[in-house]
């Protein structure tokens, strides 16, 4: 998944950096990092996030509530 990828998953759902970081247990700087492509997501995050863009907004919010 590309740096453009995680943000357009992030975006889609309406969530700032640090909400995303927080529903994912990670750091904001981590997340910006992953969306700049400085640092690459593990496997866990690479999941999370593929689930959540292929589910319908709502859906992929209640997940992370």
């Amino acid at each position: 998944m590309s740096p453009d990828q995680i943000k357009e998953v992030r975006t889609q759902l309406g969530l700032t950096q640090e909400e995303m970081a927080d529903a994912f247990g990670i750091a904001k700087l981590t997340m910006s990092q992953y969306e700049t492509g400085f640092r690459k997501p593990g496997p866990t995050v690479l999941i999370l996030l593929t689930v959540l863009g292929s589910l319908p907004k709502k859906k992929a919010l209640e997940l992370i509530e």
